[in-house]
């Protein structure tokens, strides 16, 4: 093995992922992060902040789960999931979750439109 990681054909593919840290008030939010703290804002939207680079943790106003993996296509990842047994909560046809096998709930979700 060339410490490349070998992917089951069920694999689903993650491409990244994000820690929400729900907030009422983003001003007030990003007071403390951003000016108390001193992390940078990488991008910045009416019902989110990303936090730059600090392991991808955004502060949201939205319903996201706690943790949240993106995928190139959330159908697919969902037909794959279900495939292997796990059940797909679906919130739209872009989004939704998963409980893991410790009573985790994870978000999944592409950014197609």
């Amino acid at each position: 093995m060339t410490g490349e990681k070998e992917t089951s054909s069920k694999a689903i593919m993650i491409t990244e992922g994000h820690a929400f840290i729900h907030v009422r008030n983003l001003e007030r939010a990003l007071e403390f992060y951003k000016d108390i703290v001193g992390i940078d804002v990488k991008r910045s939207e009416s019902e989110w902040v990303d936090l730059a680079p600090i392991l991808g943790i955004s502060l949201s106003r939205g319903d996201e789960e706690l943790i949240e993996f993106h995928v190139d296509d959330f159908e697919e990842a969902a037909v794959r999931l279900e495939n292997a047994g796990v059940k797909v909560k679906r919130k739209s046809k872009h989004g939704g979750r998963v409980t893991d096998p410790f009573g985790n709930v994870i978000g999944i979700h592409d950014h197609r439109k």
